[in-house]
């Protein structure tokens, strides 16, 4: 397989070997839109198969992958509305049951700079109601939720 690198020179890429096996892949490109009523650009997907060296090919692993457009600009794009976000700060006061999830959402829309104010631990006896579930008990509500949005 060859490709050409940001300047133009063509490589060779080699095979990379992953504890013995070898992985195939095949891309494929096709139009799609990534902005909301534009000319349609290129969208990616992978055709991709795991085979151990040496093998027969019996207990190959075949699967797709499809590239995602999640930038902030991939965002804006998407929804032109939430642009003006990104120039913006919000503060939570709280990261609990109704705090947290805020959060997230404030984060997915493209809010520049979050900052939240809690100096509570989550709490298993109401782990129902934060977004994290158990994987998240005892932290600090605020290092629990930096840490998802990282």
């Amino acid at each position: 397989m060859s490709f050409t690198d940001e300047t133009g020179n063509s490589k060779r890429q080699k095979w990379q070997l992953l504890d013995g096996f070898r992985c195939d892949l095949i891309g494929v490109v096709f139009p799609e839109e990534h902005r909301w009523r534009s000319d349609k650009s290129d969208g990616w997907v992978f055709a991709a198969r795991t085979i151990r060296i040496g093998g027969t090919g019996e207990g190959a692993t075949h699967f797709l992958v499809r590239a995602g457009r999640a930038g902030t600009r991939d965002v804006i794009e998407r929804v032109p509305e939430l642009s003006h976000l990104r120039d913006r700060k919000i503060v939570v006061v709280g990261g609990g049951a109704l705090g947290a999830p805020s959060c997230f959402e404030f984060a997915r829309c493209g809010v520049g700079e979050l900052r939240v104010l809690d100096l509570d631990f989550v709490d298993p006896g109401t782990i129902s109601r934060w977004p994290q579930g158990a994987s998240a008990a005892g932290q600090l509500r605020v290092d629990a939720i930096g840490r998802m949005l990282i």
